[in-house]
């Protein structure tokens, strides 16, 4: 009985501490120094090829992007890197991205992959990491009518992207 009761008194103590490592790490990030870039042309098309090429390796149908999904996933790339301090990558106002393309698109399912990395090759491993998660492969492998691609990077080199997949 003793012992239970001193675990949780020390659980108590340290408690503090641990929140407020979790706290610091996330309420002070850098301001950022240089004005930002978005792109969603070459790097998007670099993301739409090595995700079709995944997608005619597995014998699956090649995606074609849609000018208006696009605009959804750069909205959203842009919201990820302007609100990098909370998460470093977010479905934040996913369930209003479906409703929009639903409802002024004619979409009836639509599923999105986020990813954020820097350095050369940021595109090329955030689709490499999509394709070795179920999850993200899962998407990327789904019978999909449409694609849409956004790609922004900060002034850090921080590249955010976001592809959502839409079915009529």
């Amino acid at each position: 009985m003793k012992r239970p009761l001193a675990t949780l008194l020390l659980g108590i103590a340290i408690m503090p501490w641990l929140t407020s490592c979790g706290v610091k790490q996330w309420t002070h990030p850098p301001e950022p120094t240089a004005p930002v870039t978005m792109k969603a042309g070459n790097s998007g098309e670099e993301v739409l090829n090595a995700v079709n090429a995944y997608r005619s390796s597995k014998g699956k149908s090649l995606l074609q992007r849609e000018a208006r999904l696009d605009a959804l996933a750069l909205q959203h790339s842009v919201y990820m890197m302007r609100h990098r301090s909370k998460h470093l990558v977010s479905h934040d106002g996913y369930q209003g991205r479906v409703r929009e393309a639903q409802q002024k698109f004619g979409y009836r399912n639509l599923f999105e992959n986020v990813g954020a990395s820097s350095g050369k090759g940021a595109v090329q491993g955030i689709v490499g990491f999509w394709t070795g998660s179920r999850p993200h492969r899962s998407s990327i492998l789904g019978q999909w009518d449409a694609t849409g691609i956004g790609v922004a990077v900060d002034s850090d080199g921080m590249v955010f992207v976001t592809q959502v997949f839409g079915r009529r």
